[in-house]
């Protein structure tokens, strides 16, 4: 029915689709309704299939989204959350969005959504928080009628303001119709004891909803149906929510009795957030008993009740949870064990996923969408373990950045519990772990993991760890501006490095003082830092760092307005790159040196870099930095007075910009395309453009810049009639 071998980039979970029937009545529905309006919803009870229908439409529309489908819901123990959507669209799509500071994601998202032929499935909408629920309707508003992205929303009841704004583009699902659960039983006769004549009564029973009819088949004709049958039949007919809760009741009642071992992995597993692996089964939540059950037939028999999903016809098959059973699970069994219990089993699960957490360490960042699946469980595992050392120490270490350095500056703390050690040591390797992934990617939490993460390493004696991660802190704090505290980071963690002889570290944060001098505005002391750095990579011959420090120099040449020096360093920076074969840098060196020699006053010479920067540009692909360059070539030629050659390097960056998604850029392109035009006397192409800027700006909420281009095409006018 779907062929799903043509789709674009996604992370849907295909495995939903496997032995899908019916629905054909409300894939049509909501294919009419995806026709007039950009946002459409799903609701209904749990286990009814709204995930598995959005799945199936997406498929289905799979040719109107070119450009990317993502399936959004929670990780770990969290709502929904506007970072989901933000990290979904990263893995899926690799935008860059992170690399901007966080007050500039919901515009940089809406740039990816408006001007693209993409589709978003937010699941799980029923508790998101008010915050999440306002920048999602934001988002849609901003999108409207122009823009080519498209919303599906999901959940058991949807937020009023949500139902608000889907108005009747909503569908309710209920459960499967009588032949359709027939199609569903002749599809899993191998499963159930059970055949199509069975179909109506089965239906009766479960409503047709897709997770009940698993259950129930688990049940049927066991010495527990009876059972089953007199907790269905005492609810109202119409309520399928507590009709179903009670079919769960009856199937892990009948779990607990028959298979103890099944039991208990399922309470255990109920802490996961999302699949897991065999391996990841085995490792955190496995027991094996005395009978010596295996655990695939542990597995199989938890499938075979509807307790368990699995991804079918995958070389690492991956065993789900119905969000309904756990949350179940949780409020019930698992909220029943004691303490010690439950400490034990989220240990061992912190324990198992730090390994994963470890993965994004070993893998570039382009490759961390193949461990970004494990987010949920990794986030669950620190977040266990930061509460452990919050309750020790007594207080929240959700701190302000500006206190983060009065507390890592304090003694060393105290502890009352004499089993925590274990708890410190898995915290310093989550820090250690996620660095790079903290900072590129800015999770709500890595501020607080990363201070977990230093105090846990004073406690441990371990030095080296209480640096590199202070470093990170530091990063944080420079990339929220908070440069007094960064400063304050970095010269903490200098002296362990001078005092172990790590040349490489000393470099790099006496660089990265450098840069936040920079930042505060203090250029002299900034170089000073610069040509210290500088100093050291020479002295200890570590050249791959020769050509980073010379482009800061550089740069700060360049701001001061010293530009000769910023071209005799940038020229020393292109030097390093060719014989270190660093064809990225050389592109963005041979464009930084076309800015300094254009400001001297050097036009051809500037041209001649800038064209080598676009050649390099061109072979490693990096379409950003291409538009960059012919920006800057449309305005070098600008000021020689080519405005037809101006013109054609500025059109080539904004098709590029296009291409991107970066629509505030191609305002900016546009706006320095229609001063050329106005200079032509070219008044109604010159109009044109301000007027594509206008809107743009108006899109995206920049209603001072759509001002100044309102003043522009008055003054196209006012030329436009003297002129006659």
């Amino acid at each position: 029915m779907f062929n799903s071998e043509k789709l674009p980039p996604h992370n849907l979970g295909l495995f939903r689709l496997e032995k899908f029937v019916g629905r054909a009545e409300e894939l049509e529905q909501l294919r009419n309704l995806f026709k007039r309006s950009p946002v459409i919803a799903i609701t209904g009870p749990s286990g009814a299939g709204k995930s598995t229908l959005a799945t199936a439409l997406a498929v289905t529309e799979a040719s109107r989204f070119r450009e990317g489908i993502l399936h959004i819901t929670a990780t770990g123990e969290s709502h929904l959350g506007f970072y989901d959507i933000i990290r979904a669209v990263e893995d899926v799509l690799a935008t860059g969005i992170t690399t901007h500071p966080i007050s500039s994601w919901p515009v940089l998202l809406l740039q990816q959504l408006y001007g693209f032929r993409r589709l978003l499935i937010l699941d799980e909408l029923t508790d998101a928080a008010p915050d999440t629920v306002a920048k999602i309707i934001r988002l849609i508003h901003k999108i409207g009628p122009g823009g080519r992205g498209r919303f599906i929303l999901v959940g058991r009841s949807l937020p009023k303001a949500l139902l608000k704004l889907v108005g009747d583009a909503h569908l309710v699902l209920d459960g499967l119709d009588v032949a359709a659960v027939a199609d569903w039983l002749e599809l899993h006769q191998e499963i159930y004891p059970l055949t199509p004549k069975d179909a109506l009564q089965l239906h009766k029973i479960s409503g047709g909803h897709p997770l009940a009819l698993k259950l129930v088949g688990g049940l049927w004709n066991t010495p527990d149906w009876a059972m089953l049958i007199d907790l269905v039949s005492v609810q109202r007919p119409d309520d399928w929510s507590a009709r179903l809760k009670f079919t769960v009741t009856a199937a892990l009642a009948y779990l607990d009795r028959t298979c103890p071992e099944a039991s208990q992995l399922l309470t255990e597993y109920s802490q996961a957030s999302g699949g897991g692996t065999i391996a990841a089964i085995e490792s955190s939540y496995w027991r094996p008993p005395q009978n010596r059950v295996s655990l695939k037939e542990t597995l199989q028999i938890l499938v075979r009740h509807g307790l368990l999903m699995v991804t079918p016809n995958q070389k690492n098959n991956r065993y789900f949870i119905h969000p309904l059973i756990r949350r179940f699970l949780d409020k019930t069994w698992y909220a029943n064990l004691k303490k010690e219990e439950q400490h034990r089993y989220t240990m061992a699960h912190a324990r198992y996923y730090l390994t994963a957490a470890q993965k994004f360490t070993r893998l570039s960042s382009d490759q961390w969408p193949t461990v970004s699946y494990n987010w949920g469980n990794i986030r669950k595992g620190f977040s266990y373990l930061i509460a452990r050392l919050e309750d020790e120490l007594g207080m929240s270490l959700e701190l302000l950045p500006e206190q983060t350095a009065l507390l890592i500056d304090a003694p060393t703390l105290s502890y009352s519990s004499v089993d925590l050690d274990e708890v410190l040591i898995l915290l310093r390797d989550y820090a250690l772990a996620l660095r790079s992934y903290i900072v590129q990617r800015h999770p709500p939490e890595g501020h607080r993991i990363m201070l977990s993460g230093v105090v846990a390493s004073r406690h441990l004696l371990d030095r080296r760890a209480e640096a590199l991660i202070a470093i990170t802190l530091g990063d944080l704090a420079y990339y929220h501006l908070d440069y007094s505290t960064a400063q304050i980071l970095y010269r903490r963690s200098l002296p362990f490095f001078k005092e172990v002889k790590d040349h490489a570290q000393v470099i790099h944060v006496t660089r990265n003082l450098g840069i936040v001098l920079r930042g505060m505005n203090r250029l002299d002391e900034s170089l000073k830092k610069y040509h210290q750095a500088l100093a050291l990579a020479e002295k200890f011959n570590l050249y791959p760092e020769l050509a980073t420090i010379q482009t800061a120099i550089a740069s700060t040449y360049y701001h001061q307005k010293e530009y000769q020096q910023a071209v005799d360093c940038y020229q020393k920076a292109i030097s390093l790159d060719k014989k270190n074969n660093n064809e990225p840098w050389q592109a963005a060196h041979h464009n930084n040196m076309g800015l300094a020699l254009e400001a001297l006053g050097q036009y051809n010479v500037a041209i001649e870099h800038y064209r080598q920067a676009v050649k390099f540009h061109k072979k490693v692909q990096n379409k950003k930095g291409l538009s960059i360059t012919c920006s800057n070539l449309g305005a070098v030629y600008y000021q020689i007075n080519r405005p037809q050659k101006a013109l054609e390097q500025y059109g080539r960056a904004k098709t590029i910009r296009d291409s991107l998604g970066h629509w505030l850029d191609k305002a900016a392109i546009l706006h320095n395309m229609g001063h050329i035009a106005l200079e032509l006397g070219d008044f109604p192409q010159s109009a044109a453009y301000f007027t594509q800027s206008k809107d743009l700006y108006l899109r995206f909420g920049q209603t001072n810049l759509a001002d100044e281009e309102q003043l522009m095409l008055e003054e196209v006018a006012k030329r436009q009639k003297a002129e006659g």
